[in-house]
């Protein structure tokens, strides 16, 4: 019977540990044509939360790159359909509509990225703030 309690126990505990470190994600939309809009623009998010990008945009394709501030792969992990490009920033896959990309922040600081047509224009901007 004691044996069986503590059991119980030790699993009541691992399934405490894993719902508590459970991710939290925050969704960015990206919507539009040649007027590309997000939602938000401005996302404002804590340590250790995956930032996933929507695209519900008609247009082709679109990339999401971020450029400026920390080594992107210093301050973010589990990216998924981000590729690091030369600069040590994160560069999206193309970006199919209903596609979707993400990562998630480490460290704190302000994160601003743009969003590109397949053809190389920039159609919008937005920034991660992590506290």
């Amino acid at each position: 019977m004691i044996v069986v309690i503590l059991i119980m126990i030790g699993f009541l505990s691992i399934a405490q540990e894993q719902s508590s470190s459970a991710q939290e994600c925050k969704v960015v939309t990206i919507s539009g044509m040649n007027l590309i809009q997000l939602e938000p623009a401005a996302l404002t998010v804590s340590k250790g939360t995956c930032v996933v990008w929507f695209s519900r945009s008609v247009a082709n394709q679109l990339t999401i790159s971020f450029a400026d501030g920390k080594k992107c792969d210093e301050v973010t992990d589990a990216a998924s359909g981000f590729i690091l490009n030369q600069q040590s920033c994160y560069t999206s896959t193309d970006i199919t509509t209903g596609g979707t990309a993400s990562l998630r922040f480490l460290e704190t600081g302000t994160y601003p990225y743009s969003i590109f047509l397949d053809d190389g224009k920039k159609v919008a901007e937005g920034t991660v703030t992590v506290q």
